[in-house]
């Protein structure tokens, strides 16, 4: 029999073994590319912060989907949706201000912000801050859709 109690264990046991293991791939490619030699700390909790906001979305997407295949198929375009902001790091000017609607904006502000120009607590705490809400809200979203799918 599923409860909320239960929903709420299982959200929270996936969440926990989704966000380790996107922050650890993240954490790992940013040592790996030098991305932690200025701000490490600063890099490491906006990648946390990422990683809560993708396997929130995950979740919202595996609680209103019904199979796999479907998951996949919606899956897609919310990532190339959410990977919108990298462009404009990689390539300057070529996004206009309407990016910032995005929650990975600030996410990828971030990080470029800290990691490649030394940018500190002070710079990027409204980032983050943003960041953090976007979290909350889908994380809060992910929990309301898997509730009410199980009732």
């Amino acid at each position: 029999l599923v409860t909320p109690a239960t929903v709420a264990d299982v959200f929270t046991a996936k969440g926990i073994a989704g966000i380790s293991l996107a922050f650890g791939q993240a954490a790992l490619f940013m040592a790996i590319v030098g991305g932690l030699n200025q701000q490490p700390l600063v890099v490491l909790v906006a990648l946390l912060l990422g990683a809560v906001l993708v396997i929130a979305a995950g979740f919202i997407i595996g609680a209103v989907v019904k199979d796999m295949l479907s998951v996949l198929a919606w899956s897609l375009p919310v990532v190339i949706i959410l990977i919108i902001p990298s462009i404009g790091v990689a390539f300057p000017g070529s996004v206009t201000g309407w990016v910032e609607a995005l929650p990975t904006y600030y996410l990828v502000d971030t990080v470029h912000r800290a990691s490649n120009f030394g940018a500190g607590w002070s710079d990027v705490w409204r980032n983050l801050l943003i960041l953090f809400s976007f979290d909350l809200v889908l994380a809060l979203l992910g929990v309301f859709v898997l509730r009410r799918r199980t009732r």
